[in-house]
């Protein structure tokens, strides 16, 4: 196919008028040329497709060979470069050995940049999506639409919590291995967890089957709102506020190996705020962190007024009344 772009003049008085002379020498400046590819039509094929194959999975300490290969077959020019998380450790024309550079299970590409040697194909890059690693990782949003990276101990002030783990191919297995906790289904991804109330933790082993095996990791959760015990309310002069004693939560490290980790409820400082206006009333700091703190409140008048204590995680907030 050829695209001819030119400035002769169509010959036709009585359509386009007298020639001038005097217009002559004449240009045209062109921006650009496109030319449009029709929607496929069914038994049709892409003269210019192509194909990365190989496993859509790397396990950690193992490689994984790639080869790109043209639809017809011809020796084209293949350029590989990946992402970061990935090592290579070597290339041929058409061909890539790569390895995960951690145990951090994390989703990653490599990438075919081929210069065909046919047209009316030029120069055309192929990706590939795959996951690398070993350990299970994903997101998670708890109390708020503030996503945060799932760690081996997570900490809210909200007892419930939905989590996304990265790889939306696999199916994983969830299993309560401590603490006392709600699922919204064994096997789902999404996930959904509640902490039950009288409790302040819980503890998920999750396992899936991938192209490396089996592979699993216990995630801990941990509600930061149910660590103080707030007295008395209504109050009168003093409101007293005491927090949980320490205790252990299971966790899983990037090998597998199922670990505690020891929880030590306390804050540092508590504020009260005028439930009607927001606007604050009183502070007490402690400057470090202290199990229990008696706030002295003589001289506030009765009403509602938010309390928030914070911690090292974060700032937990409950609601008192003030009685006269």
């Amino acid at each position: 196919m050829s695209v001819i772009f030119n400035t002769s003049i169509m010959k036709n008085i009585n359509k386009y008028g007298v020639i001038d002379d005097n217009d002559f020498p004449s240009t045209m400046e062109v921006d650009y040329i496109r030319v449009y590819q029709k929607i496929p039509q069914s038994g049709k094929v892409d003269l210019c497709d192509g194909e990365i194959e190989g496993s859509d999975e790397i396990c950690y300490t193992g490689q994984e060979t790639y080869t790109f290969s043209t639809l017809d077959g011809e020796n084209s020019t293949v350029t590989w470069t990946t992402s970061s998380n990935l090592n290579v450790i070597n290339t041929s024309n058409n061909e890539i050995t790569i390895e995960p550079t951690s145990s951090v299970f994390t989703s990653g590409w490599i990438e075919a940049t081929v210069d065909f040697v046919h047209a009316p194909c030029s120069t055309k890059t192929f990706t590939k999506n795959l996951y690398a690693g070993q350990l299970i990782e994903g997101t998670y949003v708890s109390g708020s639409t503030t996503q945060k990276t799932l760690q081996s101990v997570n900490f809210s002030n909200s007892n419930s919590f939905n989590i996304t783990l990265d790889n939306p191919t696999n199916t994983y297995t969830w299993q309560l291995s401590s603490g006392n906790a709600a699922l919204g289904n064994p096997n789902a991804n999404p996930q959904w967890v509640q902490i039950i109330s009288g409790s302040s933790s819980a503890s998920f082993n999750i396992s899936t089957s991938t192209d490396c095996g089996l592979i699993s990791r216990t995630v801990a959760f941990v509600h930061t709102s149910g660590w103080y015990r707030i007295s008395p309310n209504p109050s009168s002069n003093y409101i007293y506020i005491e927090a949980e004693e320490d205790y252990e939560v299971q966790y899983s490290d990037e090998t597998g190996e199922v670990t505690t980790q020891l929880i030590q409820p306390s804050f540092s400082k508590v504020t009260l705020y005028n439930f009607n206006n927001g606007e604050q009333v009183f502070e007490q700091n402690a400057y470090q962190s202290v199990k229990n703190m008696t706030l002295d409140i003589s001289h506030l008048p009765a009403g509602q007024y938010v309390l928030h204590i914070d911690n090292e995680y974060n700032t937990t907030t409950h609601q008192i009344i003030v009685e006269r």
